[in-house]
């Protein structure tokens, strides 16, 4: 058994460049895991509905607020006499009691997709015609809506948006050419930040740090055998501090990128790498990056991770694992061929968690064949706000036009559906030093459009993993690297309000909320008694509140 984490460097890369494969034990990995039906896990707190009998809601987004509460978002289909629809903003406590409620009317093409925190203050980049863009901000503490008023720069269709301090950042192509708006709304002062258009690529990555004053933009090259990316930190008043180039590897290429602010000076970047130049991943990578001189990758290869393969059938994973072994013997590297999409780092006190989740595009003869029987992702994707640092996120939520999800395609064919296997939670240290791994295996996840699945609630190196399909909930909880002998499947209870359910539960959603308590919602069709006493059917939207119920067999610690 080897018990040794050992150091693997490539010399013939360049040398800013280190290649660090951990080889973990490889004994020890768990059985498949097998399903045990816990039905005390959840405990239900409080249910709330909104009838929508005689209304027409097109959509839907709920917004989990930590312990400030959360937001309700409620799009009409209906368009009103002044060609406009309604969008319904309400905010609960974490009892579920009403704080205020607000209504905002929209152009019939229009959406509030797009957003950004800063502080208390939630800011919407709204689509208008010929490049326009309204810029509405809401106050979640008390409902609060404003419009800030942007006169056209230049034709750009935003695909990144930030906000930081009194400046709005708008990222995309003008011209088929990389630029970034930076608008300080209080002044009225639009530019454009330099450096960028003198690029051929595109946006890969915007983020901004408030803490240390500090926007990073990541270009992406499309020129061939050039530069595969260009790191640009600049202050918040739009000057540019450092520009660092990455320049395209023969032997791999950088898929997506996940920043850390350590300083203005310093950051880390994760995120996930390949060997194929097929945008499918190898493995997870960290780079380093200090002024503009210093610069260090190191790559961790999925093979070497703990618990990468245990979502395959025992003698399988067996099988795979002396399979790798013998070529590494031989002195190769084995190539890996899996899509993945990276999810935004978690950020605690102590660790940064990146997370990324494994599918299988599948294409059939017929796009529409399978629409049925699917869970249907909303307009408004849930979005589940991360509380312990909001600042450190990416504020671009359409995470499909992230390079590593540019939509598989076979032939001029785009896939029906996606099929999830399985996902992988790395910890790492505030320097970047991976420090452990786990994983989390879906059973029967299948997708009409890619979005984050597994929910996760992480403390003090205890990972809490859940994924809630067709009624049931899968649940893990363990620590660090240590498998998980049972993967507990329970129902959601029905309260008394649901024992008149007529249809299926398929659109319901589940998330963390704060705690052990989980936020779930979705539509359902009830029964109701008429006024002649005969059964009627209503629809509802609810909203309820759960408990997580440590179970007792957790992982031994």
């Amino acid at each position: 058994m080897v018990d040794r984490a050992f150091m693997f460097v490539k010399k013939n890369m360049r040398n800013y460049i280190t290649v660090i494969l951990f080889l973990l034990p490889i004994v020890g990995f768990s059985q498949a895991i097998p399903e045990k039906i816990d039905s005390t896990l959840i405990t239900v707190e409080r249910r709330i509905e909104f009838d929508l009998t005689n209304r027409r809601i097109a959509d839907h987004r709920i917004m989990p607020l930590g312990t400030e509460g959360l937001l309700l978002f409620m799009e009409s289909e209906e368009v009103l006499r002044n060609m406009r629809k309604e969008v319904t903003i309400v905010k609960y406590d974490t009892a579920l009691q009403l704080q205020w409620a607000q209504r905002y009317l929209l152009e019939p093409s229009s959406n509030m997709n797009i957003y950004a925190w800063q502080g208390e203050h939630l800011f919407f980049l709204i689509p208008k015609t010929d490049f326009r863009y309204d810029i509405l901000r809401l106050n979640v503490v008390n409902g609060q809506l404003s419009l800030i008023r942007y006169d056209k720069l230049v034709d750009m269709e935003v695909s990144h948006f930030a906000v930081i301090n009194d400046v709005i950042l708008m990222g995309g192509q003008v011209n088929g050419d990389p630029a970034v708006i930076h608008y300080n709304y209080k002044y009225g002062k639009p530019k454009i930040l330099p450096s960028l258009s003198q690029l051929k690529g595109q946006v890969s990555r915007m983020d901004v740090s408030p803490e240390h004053n500090a926007i990073s933009v990541i270009v992406s090259s499309s020129v061939r055998r050039k530069a595969s990316f260009y790191y640009y930190i600049y202050n918040g008043e739009g000057q540019l501090l450092h520009k660092r180039i990455i320049p395209h590897e023969q032997e791999y290429s950088i898929v997506n990128f996940r920043p850390y602010f350590i300083s203005s000076s310093r950051q880390l970047l994760f995120g996930l790498y390949s060997l194929t130049s097929k945008e499918r991943s190898q493995g997870v990578y960290v780079a380093d990056f200090e002024g503009n001189t210093k610069s260090n990758i190191k790559f961790y290869d999925f093979a070497f991770l703990k618990n990468f393969f245990n979502y395959m059938p025992p003698r399988r994973r067996e099988r795979t694992i002396l399979r790798l072994k013998d070529k590494r013997e031989e002195g190769k590297i084995p190539k890996l061929d899996y899509h993945f999409f990276a999810r935004n780092l978690l950020v605690t006190p102590e660790r940064i968690l990146f997370v990324a989740e494994s599918y299988i595009p599948v294409f059939m003869e017929s796009n529409m064949a399978r629409f049925n029987g699917f869970q249907s992702p909303p307009f408004f994707n849930p979005f589940v706000v991360n509380t312990l640092n909001p600042f450190l996120l990416s504020y671009n939520n359409l995470f499909w036009l992230d390079r590593n999800m540019v939509r598989p395609r076979e032939g001029n064919r785009m896939p029906s559906y996606y099929r999830y296997k399985h996902a992988i939670i790395c910890a790492f240290d505030k320097s970047g030093k991976l420090l452990w791994d786990n994983s989390f295996e879906y059973k029967d996840a299948e997708m009409r459009q890619p979005e984050e699945l597994v929910k996760i609630h992480f403390d003090n190196d205890h990972l809490q993993m859940l994924y809630y399909n067709k009624d049931k909930l899968y649940y893990k909880h363990t620590h660090k690297s240590l498998p998980v002998d049972t993967l507990i499947t329970t129902q959601i209870p029905i309260r008394a309000e649901e024992k008149n359910l007529i249809s299926d539960r398929e659109n319901e959603r589940v998330s963390w909320w704060y705690g052990n308590r989980l936020i779930m919602f979705g539509k359902q069709d009830l029964k109701q008694h008429t006024a002649d006493n005969s059964f009627g059917r209503k629809r509802v939207f609810y909203i309820t509140k759960a408990t997580i119920v440590q179970p007792t067999n957790e992982a031994k610690q």
